[in-house]
Order: structure tokens, then sequence, then C-alpha cells
């Protein structure tokens, strides 16, 4: 059931109780007790839900048209937006908004049982990449994280970040307890669980007792030594994308434009690209597609002379992927073969910077 909706902005609850909002949740999904917060970027926001025994793309995707419906509604969904239209939002998430509880069995679902097993794999990319070109040697980030600089070549992006975090959560399709095991190939990754993890040769081992919720199994992260899945760079007023899967289900590149803008004129290759101007910037949007290499460059006029940032921002989600950095070798329900354990790995953007 969902029991709570909220919009943050900068940690701060702006719409929801904040009462319920966990302390410090991670990113994109954090588990407290027996329930579970999901969230979701919208440009200088977040919309999240709490909620227990769902499962968690589910969540992603309701949030997704919650936040359609609220676009809807007022256009562009940004902090100024909230605070302007915040009645209109709220009756919006109230529409949406279902609170299950024991006493109101009329909005209670029946809860479906199977010899399913659910296991999700949730990879979020934390990426900094850079147009200059730096000798290979080791930088100091902001954040006090030493990483060497690769890719010295004045056509190529420098890589300044790529690190992954991963969530690992299980979600099984009966009523009564039962013990999970889990073989993963060990690949270099540091992991944290609160489960009991055994190491054996490359491999980790992890036993767990399931019932009918969800669960984190563990967490981890890494340093990745794959090229991150999305790169830009500007060559003569042109912005070259790559990109290295095979099919975003979505991909949005905010590209920032100058404030005060007499006319501005796009040309652009894939994609549909617009000018949001409440955020100064030019939004290049994929759907459902393969993107692979493609371009945008603008013709704009403006009213006086001024910089803008340099700094792109992406955000992406690649369900299904075949490019995650942790493989389950083997899930197995112990004692009960009948079980089928069905696995899945998806992409998606945390922090995604890129330096153009």
């Amino acid at each position: 059931m969902i029991e709570e909706l909220f919009i943050t902005h900068n940690g701060k609850v702006i719409l929801g109780d904040p009462q319920a909002y966990p302390k410090d949740p991670e990113y994109p999904t954090h588990v407290v007790a027996n329930k579970q917060l999901t969230q979701i970027k919208v440009n200088d926001l977040e919309i999240s839900a709490l909620y227990s025994n769902m499962d968690v793309f589910f969540i992603l995707d309701y949030l997704e048209k919650l936040t359609a419906e609220i676009e809807g509604e007022v256009c562009t969904l940004t902090y100024n937006k909230v605070q302007e239209n915040y009645f209109s939002i709220l009756g919006v998430v109230h529409r949406y908004q279902v609170v299950i509880t024991p006493r109101e069995k009329s909005n209670s679902f029946a809860y479906i049982q199977s010899n399913d097993i659910y296991v999700d794999v949730i990879e979020t990319y934390n990426v900094v990449l850079n147009r200059e070109v730096f000798p290979k040697e080791d930088v100091l980030l902001d954040d006090s994280q030493d990483i060497v600089v690769s890719n010295p070549d004045p056509k190529n992006n420098t890589i300044l970040r790529n690190d992954v975090m991963g969530f690992c959560f299980i979600k099984p399709g009966f009523l009564d307890t039962k013990t999970v095991k889990l073989i993963i190939n060990k690949n270099n990754l540091n992991y944290i669980s609160k489960n009991k993890l055994t190491e054996k040769f490359n491999k980790i081992e992890v036993e767990m007792d399931v019932t009918n919720k969800s669960q984190e199994v563990l967490k981890y992260t890494t340093k990745s030594k794959s090229p991150p899945p999305v790169s830009l760079i500007k060559e003569n007023g042109v912005y070259k994308l790559t990109t290295t899967e095979a099919i975003f289900e979505n991909l949005e590149i905010q590209i920032p434009v100058p404030d005060q803008i007499k006319r501005l004129k796009i040309k652009n290759s894939k994609g549909l690209a617009s000018h949001d101007e409440n955020m100064s910037v030019v939004k290049w949007i994929f759907k459902n597609e393969k993107v692979g290499r493609c371009y945008i460059s603008f013709e704009l006029e403006t009213f006086v002379d001024q910089r803008c940032s340099n700094e792109v921002n992406v955000t992406f989600t690649i369900p299904k992927s075949s490019n995650s950095h942790m493989k389950i070798d083997k899930a197995v329900c112990l004692g009960h073969p009948g079980v089928n354990v069905w696995i899945k790995y998806d992409l998606c953007s945390g922090c995604y910077k890129i330096r153009v």
C-alpha cells in the first residue's frame, strides 16, 4: 500500500507529511523498518512514495504517471511552480494517493499468491565528465575522493568520476516464509548488507528468510571501468551525443542557455528538443529509443551579452539491461525446487553531469 506521497526540494518536504518522511533517505530507494521510500528526480525536485508490500517498479511507474498528471496541470514541475500552484498540485496528489489500512477494507487489494520470487537489481550512475584535458594523475574532487582521470583525448570526455551504487531487492509471491539463497559474482564490488554474506572463492553467497514483502538484500558500490552510458562533447557549437546502451526507456539532456534570449532556433538529428524558459535550459528528450550517435545545435540571439553554465545534467532509465556490474549467478529457494526466481537488471542516473 502507498501510505504517503512527498515532493521535496534539497531534502526539505514541501508537500506531504514531514513527520512521515525518513531522515536522509538514500536515492533512489530507501528501506526503513517494514516500509520503503522510492524517489524520482524531476528538475530541481524529488517526488517520492512511502509504501509497503508493493513492487518497486510499479511505484516508479506510478510516480512517473503522477508527475505527468501534475505537469498537465502546471506545465513544468519546479520548486517555484509548487509554491505558485500548491493547492492545485495538492488536489492532483490527493486524487492519486491511496492509503490502505486494515479498517479500510473497501480500498484493499487481494494478495495474489504464486510460486514466483522477483529479484530486482537497480544500478545508479554518479558520473562527472569534463571536456578539458588533464594529465593522467590523481585529481582531488570536491568530495575529497581520489580518482584517476582517463581518456586524455581532446575529442573525448575526460572522466572525472564514474561511480556506481547498486541496490538488490527481493519480492516473493507467497504468504509463508521461505529461505532464498543468492550466489553472486564478486567482481571487485564493495558490498554492504544487513544480511550475512559468505565469501567463497570469487563468489558472494547470501541466505535470507523472505515473506510477502519487498526486502533489501544488499547494496554495493564500485568505480566503473566501463565507459559511462552517456557522453556529450561540444565542437564548433554542435553538441554531439553518444550512448553505449541500445534502448533507453527515457533519456533527458538539459543544456544550459542564457536567461534572456531574443531568438532561439534548435536543430537536432533525433529526439524531441524544447526551450524551458523557467529553468534556462534546452531539454533534449528521448523515449523508448535507440539513441546511439546524434547531435543538437542552437542559433540564438540575446538581449545582452551573458554567460551561462557549461554543466549539462543528464537523467535516464535503462530497463532490463545486460550491462549491470553485478551478476547473480544462481538464485534458489532452499527446499522448494518448484519456486521460480525471476531476475531483472535496471540502470538509471543518479548525479550525472557533463561539462562541455
